[in-house]
């Protein structure tokens, strides 16, 4: 029975410092650790994003006109997509984002600008892949039931 227990155990904080290091190649920011064994102290190079130039990815296509239209509208619909567009992304995740998000923040500078500022920790809550009989499937639960079924949860 345990493993159905919350896990209530948060791990001590850890600071990372800032990510200022950029790839000359591609513009990415990095943290100073994350440089390759090659670098120099002229030369400092990067492997988690371009392979210091190695890897050139092709501008995406641009995403059909509805999704488009989510996104850049200024209707009603589009306005409550993009006010919960992380609700929506965390209810077909396997996982849920756990963050005290300051929305004061998050939406000052309009539509058109994305911001994400949190407060304090930064976590995903997740959960077994099976329910108990008595609760109502979600998240994750989805995934493992027949499409017809999952849509009536």
């Amino acid at each position: 029975m345990a493993a159905w227990h919350s896990y209530n155990n948060p791990p001590s904080c850890h600071y990372l410092s800032q990510m200022n290091d950029k790839c000359q190649h591609c513009g990415a920011l990095h943290w100073k650790a994350e440089h390759l064994s090659k670098s120099t102290c002229q030369r400092v190079y990067f492997g988690g994003c371009c392979n210091s130039g190695k890897v050139e990815l092709p501008l995406l296509s641009p995403p059909p006109c509805d999704l488009h239209g989510l996104y850049c509208g200024m209707d009603q619909q589009s306005c409550e997509f993009c006010r919960n567009i992380l609700q929506y992304n965390s209810a077909l995740a396997f996982t849920s984002l756990g963050v005290q998000q300051d929305d004061v923040v998050n939406w000052c500078f309009g539509p058109d600008q994305w911001v994400f500022w949190i407060c304090g920790q930064l976590h995903h809550w997740s959960s077994a892949l099976t329910t108990r009989y008595s609760y109502v499937p979600s998240y994750a639960h989805l995934y493992l039931y027949d499409p017809t079924t999952a849509l009536n949860h």
